[in-house]
C-alpha cells in the first residue's frame, strides 16, 4: 500500500492502494473484486490511464530491451517486435487502440501472452510478501490451539475483539481475505 487516502500515479486515482501482503490468500482483487487472480490484478494498473498509463506493446518492447535473457529463460522466446509500433494495446487511448486493432490477431495474441507472463512474474513476487506475526496473530494462534496466551492482548484489546466479533458484528464486513 502507499498509505495515501487516494493513490497517485500518472493521474490521481479514486481509491487508495490495498496492501500486497497476504494477497495470494484473497479470492478477488481490487476494491470492487473485478480481478479473479493475482496475476490479472498485477496487470490492471499498467494499462490504467490514471495509474501507469502503459500499453501491452510498451511492456513487450521494454522486456525485450531490458530483460530479454531472464524472460526467455523462463517463458521462451519473445515475439519479433522490430516492425511493431512502440505503443499499442486495448486501452482507453484511441490511438493506441487503433494501432492495436491494426495488428494481426496472431501478433496481438503473442504480445498479450508476454503481458500475461509479466503479470504472472509480478504475482510470483507478490506471493513472497508476508508480514511478520502481530500480537493479534499470536493471540489467534493460541486460541486456535485451545489455549489463551496470557498478556498477548490487553484487557481492553480483548474487549474490543469481543465487540468486533460479537455484539457490534464488525466481522460481517471486515473479515480479511476470503
Amino acid at each position: 500500500t502507499d498509505r495515501l487516502p487516494v493513490s497517485v500515479g500518472k493521474g490521481r486515482g479514486t481509491r487508495n492502494a490495498p496492501t500486497t501482503f497476504n494477497a495470494p490468500r484473497h479470492r478477488t482483487f481490487f476494491w470492487d473484486g473485478r480481478a479473479d487472480s493475482l496475476w490479472s490484478q498485477a496487470l490492471g494498473p499498467i494499462e490504467n490511464p490514471a495509474e501507469m498509463g502503459g500499453t501491452r506493446l510498451e511492456v513487450a518492447h521494454r522486456l525485450r530491451q531490458a530483460h530479454q535473457a531472464p524472460y526467455e529463460a523462463i517463458f521462451g522466446p519473445l515475439p519479433a517486435l522490430e516492425r511493431i509500433p512502440a505503443s499499442a494495446g486495448p486501452v482507453s487511448n484511441p490511438a493506441a487502440t487503433r494501432a492495436w486493432q491494426a495488428l494481426p490477431a496472431s501478433t496481438r495474441d503473442e504480445v498479450t501472452r508476454v503481458f500475461v507472463n509479466m503479470g504472472k512474474s509480478i504475482a510470483a513476487y507478490e506471493r513472497t510478501l508476508r508480514p511478520t506475526s502481530s500480537r493479534f496473530d499470536r493471540f489467534a494462534d493460541s486460541v486456535a490451539a485451545g489455549r489463551i496466551a496470557a498478556g498477548v492482548l490487553s484487557t481492553d484489546e480483548q474487549a474490543g475483539l469481543r465487540l468486533f466479533i460479537g455484539k457490534a458484528q464488525c466481522i460481517n464486513c471486515h473479515n480479511g481475505p476470503r
